[in-house]
This record gives structure tokens, sequence and C-alpha cells, in this order.
């Protein structure tokens, strides 16, 4: 019988598995699902797209304080830039673990997929169980 934490533990697991570049699919993916933009990660090869159309001194302010030429990855947010060389230095994962428990349709991880449907499959036999 599985109860939540052996079922957060599980996903937390399967998401240790993954690439990072997969990490950043999906935690993007679980932003623009939820409205959160500004907590999308890019890749530092970005930050020229990002920045089109300001002008040097904007770009100047916008980058001031943070390690962008170093860092593989940023994010822009109501703090500004941020920026990091890990998926965990700008994302939480507990928050895409419970962006998958909470998600009332297939995020799309087939693993991730099963063990959610054997959970809540388990928790409607025990339902119907207390109704007997």
């Amino acid at each position: 019988m599985m109860n939540e934490q052996n079922l957060r533990e599980e996903i937390a697991d399967i998401f240790d598995g993954m690439t990072e570049d997969d990490l950043i699919y999906y935690w993007n993916e679980y932003c623009q699902n939820n409205s959160y933009y500004e907590n999308m990660i890019h890749y530092q090869e970005e930050l020229n797209d990002y920045c089109s159309g300001m002008s040097p001194l904007e770009i100047a302010e916008f980058t001031k304080g943070s390690d962008i030429t170093k860092c593989k990855y940023f994010c822009v947010n109501s703090y500004g830039l941020e920026t990091g060389d890990y998926f965990d230095d700008l994302s939480d994962i507990d928050d895409l673990i419970d962006y998958c428990i909470n998600c009332y349709e297939s995020i799309g991880i087939p693993e991730i997929d099963d063990l959610l449907d054997e959970f809540f499959n388990q928790e409607d036999e025990e339902e119907e169980e207390d109704d007997e």
C-alpha cells in the first residue's frame, strides 16, 4: 500500500534519473501551465534573444550582479536576473512533484503517470470499501 510520502519519494527518484535538459523541459512546462513565466529556466545562449531590443545601458543594468557569462542557465523574476549552473539552482523539485500529484491529466512521463494511476486507484478502492 502506497502512501503520499512513498509516492513523493518515488517521483523524486524518477526525476533524479533524468538529464538536466529533461528536468528543465518539465519544469518549464509546469511554469507555463501555471503562468509562472518568470520562473522558467532559459539557457545562457538564449540571453541575446531575451535582451533583443534593449539598449546597452538596459542590458548592463539587467545583468548587473549576475554571473551570466559563467553560468549555464538563467531566469528572470521579480528579483531580476538569477543565474545558475544546475537545475536545482533555479527551481524547486518539491513544487514539480506537487504539480505531478495535483495535475488532473497525464504529465507525459509514463513512469510517473503509472505511479499516479496506482496511487489514485488505490484511494478509490479504499473509499469504496469504506462505503460498504
